[in-house]
């Protein structure tokens, strides 16, 4: 593929990219939802009962930034290369792309585990000004929970292979002079799937559940389908994206650090790639 299709990938992925962290942004703005709270153990993009907050919106243009400050370090594969010639320009690439988890505890963190662990128990700490809504007498059905549960497990797998484990295999992709992954990544078939499934589950998630409160667009029964559709060829689309492309060791060795030092990516991720890059 040439220079133009290199381009092409580039200019759609930042558009598409801004695009998505604009809708967001502009839907946490708009929706009135800026003073309403869920009760505990209720996530608003599932569960009939809650409403998608301002804070899961904005919980989730952070990650939509994270994907598209990605989408640039996988193209410099392609048009960093005096950069990249070197460890130390890599490794400096993968500083910097890991760079903004150091802002994550600016942003709202809105936990998968509680939504299953702790359905309808109130908070002695909740904020008092906030206008409680949800289910705080039943359990939420056993599909909401269990769609949770994989949810959690996705976000491990897309945290530690999609974004670290990948970004670290870029970074050593010429470890003793051999090509772990040839060819630019985010110009591949898989990856522009990928991408599209990736923006588009961000984006829809939350339009999704204010359908389902206009009850004469779509039922919650054909959400919660349109949102295991979702799950399943997102994750279908990211496993065909970097297979072959992520080095699974340095996705292990980033699980374990996270486990054992939470909170702490950048450090975490500098340690895989020093520690996949000493032992691999």
């Amino acid at each position: 593929m040439g220079d133009g299709w290199a381009v092409t990938c580039l200019a759609f992925d930042f558009v598409l990219g801004v695009l998505g962290i604009t809708t967001t942004l502009t839907a946490a703005r708009d929706f009135p939802h800026r003073l309403v709270a869920n009760r505990k153990g209720e996530s608003g993009t599932l569960s009939e009962s809650a409403v998608v907050t301002h804070g899961e919106m904005i919980e989730h243009s952070f990650y939509q930034g994270l994907n598209l400050w990605q989408a640039m370090y996988l193209h410099s594969t392609s048009w960093l290369l005096p950069v990249r010639s070197s460890n130390a320009g890599r490794l400096g690439l993968l500083w910097l792309v890991t760079l903004p988890w150091a802002a994550r505890r600016l942003f709202p963190v809105n936990s998968f585990s509680a939504n299953w662990k702790a359905i309808g128990k109130s908070d002695p700490n909740e904020n008092r000004t906030l206008m409680r809504v949800g289910n705080n007498k039943h359990r939420a059905a056993p599909t909401i929970n269990s769609m949770y549960f994989v949810k959690k497990w996705q976000y491990v797998f897309y945290k530690h292979v999609i974004l670290h484990g990948l970004n670290v295999s870029m970074a050593l992709v010429e470890t003793n002079g051999e090509m772990k992954y040839r060819g630019a990544l985010p110009l591949s078939t898989e990856w522009r799937v990928f991408w599209l499934c990736l923006n588009t589950s961000y984006v829809i998630e939350f339009f999704l559940q204010s359908l389902v409160k206009r009850r004469d667009v779509i039922s919650q029964r054909t959400m919660l389908l349109m949102n295991a559709l979702l799950m399943a060829s997102s994750s279908l689309a990211a496993s065909t994206a970097v297979f072959g492309a992520v080095r699974w060791e340095a996705a292990l060795v980033s699980v374990l650090l996270n486990f054992g030092n939470r909170g702490r990516d950048v450090v975490n991720t500098m340690a895989t790639a020093a520690l996949v890059y000493i032992f691999a």
